[in-house]
């Protein structure tokens, strides 16, 4: 991926415009610098918006693709301003290996130090933190990795799964009666750690999702909303995954009484890009106030392709259990998840 921006970056550069692939994309204008490096920006390159014109102000193509990182691709990855940073970063570290020698923190206390910082950073994205401990050496150079503690405590205060609903907007709705909340001490703390967390396979589709998604109006509803029953009255086909702070977060899988073609949603939108516990698609019922699962399967290309059968027979059954824990009847499809367990779909 860090490849496909720094070649959209050149072509950019080279005044070929934006490939067809991106959401309605803004217009970019680069201006040559000339002298020594700034101090803003990872390595010098300043940026600023003039209405929908972003303006990058470099004194070279790997500048560019750094500001365009931090500025344009970071936040459409669904990155935070500080992740985007380093994410910038690191780019400019791939494009361009050999630029400058690296520093590394003098002590073996402030290495480890600095990768724990990386390491809780990117803590919902692992591929991503495998790849920014890799160049940890060019991230702590550049002083991009303020102290992972403080901006936890800054964007998330304390409180049961407010990290992810602070930071990234995911609706809370409201409970539903007769339905374990969520909220309850102990029900969304019992789901973390259920599951060895699993990537998004498809990180770079990720915006044109997103976009995709935003277009036709389409948000996630948290389980034991009610969101959710409006889901299982309009559109009971739906997408959801268990995210690594132990929320069941749903969409709908198509728009209502769409045809077979029509668009489909995808469960990287439902995890806003992040790695997930678990990743399935379930058809919903209501029996009066009463929410019913009656189909339950692990179709999911972005997180679950290349799963064994027991694999995705094993994903079920959590993702049934996980209900059932949260008040939902799952009806009768214990027996058919040998059958249904296989990766398919988007």
């Amino acid at each position: 991926m860090l490849h496909a921006w720094a070649e959209d970056t050149a072509a950019l550069l080279d005044g070929n415009g934006w490939p067809p692939t991106w959401p309605a994309p803004p217009a970019v204008v680069f201006h040559h610098r000339a002298g020594a490096r700034g101090a803003a920006g990872p390595r010098g390159a300043t940026v600023r918006w003039d209405g929908a014109t972003l303006h990058v102000v470099a004194a070279g193509p790997t500048e560019a693709v750094e500001a365009v990182v931090e500025a344009l691709f970071g936040r459409w990855a669904g990155f935070g301003p500080q992740q985007a940073r380093v994410a910038a970063v690191v780019a400019g570290a791939v494009v361009a290996p050999a630029r400058a020698p690296t520093a590394v923190p003098a002590s073996m206390d402030d290495q480890q130090r600095l990768h724990r910082r990386l390491d809780d950073l990117f803590a919902e994205w692992s591929v991503w933190q495998n790849l920014v401990l890799a160049y940890a050496g060019e991230v702590h150079a550049a002083g991009v990795a303020a102290d992972a503690g403080t901006y936890r405590r800054r964007v998330a205060p304390a409180g049961p799964g407010g990290r992810a609903r602070r930071l990234w907007g995911w609706p809370a709705g409201r409970h539903r009666a007769g339905q374990p909340s969520p909220e309850a001490p102990g029900v969304a703390e019992r789901l973390v750690g259920l599951a060895i967390p699993r990537p998004n396979l498809m990180p770079e589709n990720y915006p044109a999702e997103l976009a995709l998604a935003q277009r036709h109006g389409i948000t996630r509803a948290r389980l034991g909303t009610d969101a959710v029953m409006e889901l299982a009255r309009f559109q009971p086909q739906v997408k959801g995954v268990l995210t690594r702070d132990g929320e069941v977060l749903l969409i709908p899988k198509s728009l209502p009484g769409g045809r077979e073609d029509d668009v489909e949603f995808t469960h990287a939108f439902a995890a806003a890009g992040r790695d997930v516990q678990l990743a399935f698609t379930a058809e919903l019922r209501l029996d009066g106030d009463q929410l019913v699962v009656v189909e339950l399967n692990a179709w999911s290309g972005h997180y679950n392709d290349g799963n064994t059968l027991q694999e995705n027979w094993r994903v079920v059954h959590r993702a049934g259990a996980v209900f059932r824990m949260h008040g939902v009847l799952v009806h009768e499809v214990e027996a058919e998840i040998r059958h249904r367990a296989q990766p398919m779909g988007r």
